[in-house]
């Protein structure tokens, strides 16, 4: 049974030599048996193969059967949901109807979907068209993690829609819906998770 083996191939640059293989950080290599042989120089001057059982000339080198390290294209990692981080901030909510001045609006500054991702070695992707999480848009498939999402803004309705399909940003904050959905910004709206693969 073959065994793929992801890596640099600086870490197996020894059994690479001559293939032209490229210095890349993430080539994934599976090996490849390869049965015993015999190597035979050409005769000497004559530009031809020497006789495979003419030995008598040490033309012929018998090499043991071994396996090589082959660079293959590397197997996507499986998708699962990570859970977005937040910062607490006080953003600028425009003027009050009671108070001319400006109003200060605590909120809660949720990492994009490529931070989010990459924070766990992955990077930005979908399932089923579904890109986000929120409380009234929670997943129930696409790999591991969406049992684990953490609905910290709180949830409503029995809305299990498999997740939201686009974002949109107040105050700097995220929400995450599906085309048709009501817009009204409020906590079970907020982003809470993203789709990594």
């Amino acid at each position: 049974m073959s065994k793929i083996i992801k890596g640099s191939v600086a870490f197996l640059a020894a059994q690479m030599v001559g293939l032209g293989v490229s210095n890349s950080a993430e080539t994934c290599f599976e090996p490849r048996y390869v049965p015993a042989s015999y190597s035979c120089n050409t005769g000497a001057g004559t530009g031809k193969i020497q006789a495979f059982d003419d030995f008598s000339s040490g033309s012929c080198t018998f090499i043991e059967a071994h396996t090589v390290q082959v660079p293959i294209e590397c197997p996507k990692p499986a998708g699962r949901w990570v859970n977005a981080t937040f910062t607490k901030k006080i953003v600028n909510g425009g003027k009050s109807n009671h108070n001319m001045s400006n109003v200060g609006v605590t909120a809660y500054i949720a990492t994009g979907h490529a931070q989010t991702c990459s924070s766990v070695g992955l990077k930005p992707s979908s399932f089923e068209g579904n890109i986000c999480a929120s409380g009234e848009n929670r997943a129930n498939s696409g790999g591991n993690g969406w049992n684990q999402i953490d609905y910290r803004f709180g949830t409503f309705g029995g809305y299990v829609t498999g997740g939201g399909t686009l974002t949109e940003q107040l105050y700097e904050q995220t929400f995450c819906w599906r085309a048709g959905d009501k817009r009204d910004w409020d906590n079970s709206d907020r982003l809470v998770a993203w789709y990594c693969q």
